[in-house]
């Protein structure tokens, strides 16, 4: 499912059915890749930090992202 492709970005009738079944659609998804457009302003050094922040934290104990302590993941 493709937001740019799935949802007539012309026809606001389109967009709120569409926008209502996200929910379901990234619940269900066993992978998500979202792109935001091209970087501007320094804008993928803030991603690379984030992205560093993100491993550290993981790798540090402090955060668990099994299904069981995160509801929102379960199927």
């Amino acid at each position: 499912w493709i937001t740019a492709v799935c949802i007539n970005q012309n026809d606001d009738f389109d967009k709120s059915s569409q926008v209502k079944q996200m929910t379901d659609i990234y619940k269900a998804a066993t992978s998500v890749f979202a792109w935001l457009g091209p970087s501007g302003d320094d804008s993928d050094v803030a991603v690379d930090v984030l992205e560093r922040i993100g491993e550290a934290v993981i790798k540090a104990g402090m955060v668990n992202l099994s299904r069981e302590v995160m509801p929102c993941l379960k199927a």
